[in-house]
């Protein structure tokens, strides 16, 4: 099975330098320099990692194939794959994998099912489908997410008080 590492953005620069939205823990192994990567669609690659670096809050990538501008902007949106077998990253979970959990709290009580894992600039979020408060983004942090059992479908909570009753709360003016 393919998983998305990197999904390229838009271009930096005239020589080809693109921003790179990174869906991997594992940066420096899987964009070493010389590491090709499969793209998709296939059409479009394979490209070549010639060297990153953080650009702000960014990272920016170079490819030994992308030379201009106009060839950056042509690989917008372009996603940069690996097989899943390869280099299996410890405690890292995919969001095939995670679509679907049955999600409890540390008690055991049933809060919902986590619907999607969205990749953020500082870290992952887990969508969750809340029972009654509908979706509810969790920080996808150690603290808040103490375990996940995939053979048994689930994933436990330990939110901070009152993030699912936030959720749920209509914002009015009264003024």
């Amino acid at each position: 099975m393919d998983v998305t590492v990197g999904v390229i953005g838009s271009s930096v620069g005239l020589r080809g330098y693109v921003n790179l939205e990174v869906r991997t823990d594992n940066l420096r192994t899987r964009f070493a320099k010389g590491k090709v990567l499969r793209t998709e669609p296939a059409s479009m690659g394979p490209l070549t990692v010639q060297g990153l670096r953080k650009q702000g809050g960014r990272i920016v990538a170079a490819f030994a194939e992308i030379t201009s501008r106009e060839q950056a902007e042509r690989l917008r949106g372009v996603k940069l794959v690996v097989d899943s077998a390869e280099d299996v990253e410890e405690d890292a979970y995919y969001p095939s994998q995670l679509r679907g959990l049955k999600v409890i709290d540390t008690e055991g009580n049933a809060l919902g099912e986590v619907s999607d894992l969205i990749f953020g600039t500082a870290h992952e979020l887990l969508e969750v489908n809340h029972f009654e408060v509908g979706p509810v983004l969790v920080p996808f942090v150690e603290e808040i997410v103490p375990e996940i059992d995939l053979e048994k479908a689930v994933v436990v909570l330990d939110p901070p008080g009152g993030l699912f009753a936030l959720a749920s709360e209509d914002v009015s003016d009264e003024n």
